[in-house]
């Protein structure tokens, strides 16, 4: 597949579109299924984990269905890595249990043995056991000696040396991030199958940092930023854009990474907001509006629709933190929400409970920046909507980024 090296998730978003198109016009059931599957993997690497669960669980059904057992092991893998990057730990870990002893099955456990330290290792780390996360990783990258994956290697270097910084090795941190470097240049720093060349080189940053190595980490940062740039070069949907952007942990730290070095550095607006530009166009959301509205006829259930209307918003305006809030006789009601790790949507509920009463009185759609008079990259901007149906009030739907 033409996608499988493309760094530019724009064009390969393309090609896996293309393809899925002529595999169902040829009626190619099987390769649906892969192409699916695949497509899963690309809007992860968008951030829209979401979307890419609901894929992968899609390209299952249409396995089991073509009787293709040894792609469900492959699947299960996927699903549990979506299900770590949204925090469902324990969906992940049966997925992770499902997967190994699909590997074990169908012998796939010989072919790719790094594949289970390495997601009990971010199952590890998003548990916040960086000391289980460390072992795993170490394993993980033992077992690498053995296999050609230069691209899954530089991956686990680089999160063994987040780990090891997490514990306070910083040391071993950089010798890892080193290692991991030097293999990219050693290949042109070329775009590989699953390597996160951004994450690798923020990571490679963090750790010369730690280590007092000032200007190389500024170096590593600069090369992070403009990998992370590369992604997104042919991406003209913002709020796909968006996603990319505030949705992957890694992609996150290093934009408020690059605009705090930025304005040290007194870089001009434009070169500082870089990840910002590019040319929209308003006919890709569109057509996402049309596969929405189709969607939503497929819907059964409330708790269906609520999910939905969280995953569009999201998907659409690459909100980083979106409430579905409900009208009920016992007051406001959240009925679904996304907010970036680490924070409470109970919380932001609370917070934002009088703009959504502003709303309740006038019904009207408002648009707010804050904090007042700070500057554009400085400011959250709200949007709050609210939901009505034969003028009857039925809740709001919230985002900001």
């Amino acid at each position: 597949m033409l996608n499988f090296n493309e760094a530019d998730h724009g064009a390969g978003l393309k090609l896996l579109s293309q393809a899925l198109t002529a595999f169902e016009a040829a009626g190619y059931v099987e390769r649906q299924g892969a192409i699916t599957g695949n497509l899963g993997i690309a809007y992860r690497e968008l951030g829209l984990y979401r979307r890419a669960r609901r894929l992968h669980l899609k390209s299952a059904d249409i396995v089991r269905r073509t009787g293709r057992r040894d792609r469900l092991g492959p699947i299960a893998w996927e699903l549990a890595r979506d299900e770590i990057e949204m925090g469902h730990l324990d969906a992940a870990r049966a997925y992770l249990a499902e997967a190994s002893a699909m590997a074990v099955e169908t012998h796939q456990d010989r072919r790719f043995p790094f594949l289970e330290p390495m997601r009990h290792g971010r199952l590890a780390a998003r548990a916040g056991d960086e000391v289980t996360a460390l072992r795993q990783y170490k394993h993980a990258v033992k077992l690498f000696r053995n296999a050609d994956e230069p691209a899954n290697e530089m991956n686990t270097l680089a999160a063994l040396a987040r780990a090891h910084l997490a514990v306070g090795n910083p040391g071993s941190a950089l010798a890892a991030t080193r290692r991991a470097t030097k293999m990219h240049r050693a290949r042109g720093l070329a775009s590989l199958q699953v390597l996160s060349p951004a994450m690798v080189w923020w990571r490679h940053s963090q750790t010369l940092q730690a280590n007092m190595r000032t200007q190389e980490a500024r170096e590593a940062l600069e090369m992070a930023y403009q990998f992370m740039l590369n992604g997104i070069a042919s991406l003209n949907d913002e709020g796909l854009r968006r996603n990319y952007l505030n949705k992957i942990e890694a992609h996150r730290e290093i934009v408020h990474a690059w605009l705090k070095d930025a304005r040290q550095r007194r870089l001009s607006p434009e070169r500082r907001a870089a990840h910002l530009s590019g040319e929209a166009n308003l006919r890709e959301p569109f057509e996402r509006l049309v596969d929405t509205g189709l969607r939503l006829n497929e819907l059964r259930s409330a708790a269906d629709l609520h999910e939905f209307l969280i995953d569009e918003a999201t998907e659409l305006s690459g909100a980083e933190r979106v409430l579905l809030v409900l009208e009920t006789p016992q007051g406001l009601q959240l009925a679904g929400s996304l907010v970036p790790n680490g924070e409470d949507a109970q919380v932001l509920l609370h917070d934002v409970t009088p703009a959504l009463m502003d709303v309740r009185r006038t019904r009207a759609v408002t648009l707010a920046y804050s904090p007042e008079g700070a500057s554009e990259l400085d400011q959250r901007s709200r949007v709050i909507a609210p939901l009505i149906a034969q003028r009857e009030l039925l809740g709001y739907l919230y985002a900001d980024i």
